[in-house]
């Protein structure tokens, strides 16, 4: 080996640690907010647990307190639930299953799961599209995809609003879904930062909470499907997020 295939080779190498070093430092990040997220929310549901097992706080301020140990509580198991759908794409052996999937059928199952916050906000989430449509993936990562998708748009919505859900096919080898809403949008800057774990505001229009993790999940899970995201946004008019993956997942 000479000289300059030497150098070649240390560049390389550099290279490699530079990219290692930049996906611990990720992991660290991430683990360092999860962890924010379930302290705080811990220590709140242990203060009133142990208030009221001193009788400090009433059972009528007990009752005044649920709807927000409740929340806090769903937070948490979705915090889990997006961090384990992560994890379990980092082993070496994952690969992606090829299920068949209806477009419609899978709206109808997202739905179904967030029944309970668009019936809060009042929200109608409609469906555009064909309910013909199917294509090959896998199920429970592209599940999980819009769910979260879905789940936020929900979460910025203003009360009484509307969420379209559009799904489609591409000169007939790629398949779109779409979720639009008409809440508070966001500003250009938030756009950019949006897939990194410095966003800003998390916060819906309700006082939703949330660690904000979901959408850095989703740009690693839409790499094992071959999938692409592009969101457009405008303040104060609402967010256009668009899903394209291949029709049959190879």
């Amino acid at each position: 080996m000479n000289e300059i295939q030497l150098l070649e080779k240390v560049k390389q190498q550099e290279s490699i640690i530079i990219e290692l070093e930049k996906d611990i430092q990720s992991k660290k990040q991430w683990i360092s907010l999860i962890a924010h997220d379930f302290i705080g929310i811990s220590r709140n549901i242990l203060w009133v647990l142990e208030a009221l097992q001193s009788r400090e706080i009433t059972q009528e301020v007990l009752a005044e307190l649920l709807p927000e140990l409740k929340s806090n509580a769903l937070i948490n198991h979705r915090t889990i639930e997006s961090t384990l759908a992560w994890i379990n794409t980092q082993h070496k052996t994952f690969s992606p299953q090829k299920n068949e999937i209806n477009g419609f059928k899978l709206f109808c199952s997202v739905r179904q799961s967030l029944e309970n916050e668009l019936k809060k906000k009042s929200i109608d989430l409609d469906f555009e599209g064909d309910q013909a449509v199917t294509f090959i993936s896998d199920e429970i990562i592209i599940t999980f995809i819009l769910k979260r998708i879905v789940e936020n748009a929900i979460k910025y919505s203003y009360v009484g609003g509307i969420i379209r859900f559009k799904c489609e096919f591409v000169n007939n080898e790629n398949i779109i879904f779409t979720a639009e809403d008409f809440g508070v949008g966001m500003s250009t800057r938030a756009i950019e930062r949006i897939f990194t774990l410095n966003e800003v505001n998390h916060t819906g229009t309700m006082n939703e909470k949330g660690a904000g993790i979901s959408l850095g999940i989703i740009k690693d899970l839409l790499k094992l499907i071959n999938a692409s995201i592009k969101i457009t946004s405008t303040e104060n008019s609402g967010t256009k997020v668009t899903i394209e993956l291949p029709r049959s997942l190879v």
